[in-house]
């Protein structure tokens, strides 16, 4: 049985998504997704070999699949996170809702 690689300590690094810092940990464990972010490989090869600790970890398949993944177009991105918003607001959806008359 190989040891399993210890999780890099007290790295972090600017989110180009989120646009603020984030811990490796959480690129890991992307919050929506449960996956690890698809631009994981991207962001952290220069911190440390990330692709083995990846590798190791979650496997060569998982690694190839985050690899070839591309990332969702700009407006599906855009539309989903003003559906979550509407949600967790309580708003329904605009195409719901009858617009104003005006008198």
């Amino acid at each position: 049985m190989s040891k399993q690689p210890s999780l890099p300590d007290n790295l972090s690094r600017r989110c180009p998504r989120l646009g603020s810092d984030v811990v490796f940990e959480y690129c890991l464990k992307h919050a929506a997704e449960k996956d690890p972010c698809f631009k994981i490989c991207d962001c952290w090869w220069e911190r440390f070999d990330v692709v083995e600790y990846l590798n190791q970890t979650l496997g060569p398949e998982t690694v190839k699949r985050l690899q070839d993944s591309k990332p969702p177009p700009k407006v599906t991105s855009l539309l989903d996170l003003i559906k979550q918003a509407q949600d967790r607001c309580g708003i329904e959806p605009s195409e719901n809702k009858k617009p104003d008359s005006d008198p």
